[in-house]
């Protein structure tokens, strides 16, 4: 089994070990670095991540249908839009889409 490299970014690292996509690591790295991800943003960035992978049950679909990591990121996916109440029971379609 493969050991996780970690990173000279802690904000990253966090980041990665939280999204459930494990492909695409070094691409990932550098949209984060490029977008400046800073303290300031990462407990956001955090929730909504969490948030989305509940919402759009992320567990137990199968990994292609996530967006990769480096996606998410340039999506800026952590300020989307959060439809109706924020504990709604719709989780919308088999792939997490949901309309609004």
């Amino acid at each position: 089994m493969r050991k996780a490299v970690v990173t000279n970014n802690e904000l990253f690292d966090r980041f990665w070990k939280a999204y459930p996509r494990k492909e695409g690591k070094p691409k990932a790295l550098r949209t984060f670095e490029k977008i400046g991800i800073d303290e300031a943003v990462m407990p956001k960035l955090l929730k909504e991540l969490e948030r989305q992978a509940k919402m759009k049950d992320w567990k137990h679909i199968n990994t292609k249908y996530i967006p990769l990591a480096q996606t998410w990121l340039n999506r800026r996916d952590w300020e989307e839009e959060q439809c109706g109440a924020a504990e709604s029971n719709d989780t919308g379609d088999q792939y997490g889409a949901v309309i609004c």
